[in-house]
Formats: structure tokens, sequence, C-alpha cells
């Protein structure tokens, strides 16, 4: 076969493992990495074993070593589905809430990768 037998998918905290390996089991969408082995990077847990924070919340750590601030009336990825479940919020929120997470992690793997 062409390519590597294995993709690696980088995550903040086991909540994101957890989610990812649902999709895997139950959406189509994932049905071609069922023959692809899958190696799960927890960023939280690096961060956690090389770094001594007060909080290690993406928020808090994106502010720490990439000087990045956001607002949102969320503090965590939990309360953002939470709030939407609720209907405390809509699907445009919750939606800003993980583009922001996604921009974040992204951001956070190229500076610990540089």
């Amino acid at each position: 076969s062409k390519g590597r037998d294995y993709i690696i998918l980088m995550h903040w905290s086991n909540a994101d493992k957890t989610s990812l390996k649902c999709l895997n089991k139950y959406n189509d969408l994932f049905e071609r990495f069922n023959k692809i082995n899958i190696i799960y990077i927890d960023l939280m847990h690096v961060m956690k074993q090389t770094i001594e924070f007060d909080s290690y919340s993406l928020k808090y750590i994106s502010y720490k070593l990439l000087k990045y601030t956001y607002t949102s009336d969320c503090q965590n990825g939990f309360d953002a589905m939470l709030n939407y479940i609720e209907n405390t919020s809509d699907i445009d929120d919750l939606i800003s809430y993980n583009k922001i997470d996604t921009e974040l992690l992204y951001k956070l793997i190229n500076y610990i990768t540089k």
C-alpha cells in the first residue's frame, strides 16, 4: 500500500480522545481509518509532563505560551456542549467555540514542534 499505515491525532485531554474514538466507531466518515493504526497524542498530558503551570486549560496554556487570548462565555468544551443541549446557546456558538479551540491547538502544535 502507498503511504503510511498510521495517522497521528493530536488532541487536548482524554475527553477529546474518547470523542474521536466514538466517531471512528460509529461514523462512516472515519470508516477508512479502520485499517489504519491511529496514534493519539494528548497534548495536555505532554504539557503536564514537561512544564509546570497553574492550570492546564487550553485557554490558559495558549495565553502563557502564545500570549493569545480570546473571549467566550464558555469556559470549556463541556460547558459549550451543555449550553447547546440545554438550548441556552445555538449551534453557531458551539461551532465558534470549537473553531477557536481547534485554531489554538494548531498554533500550540506549531509552537512546540519548532
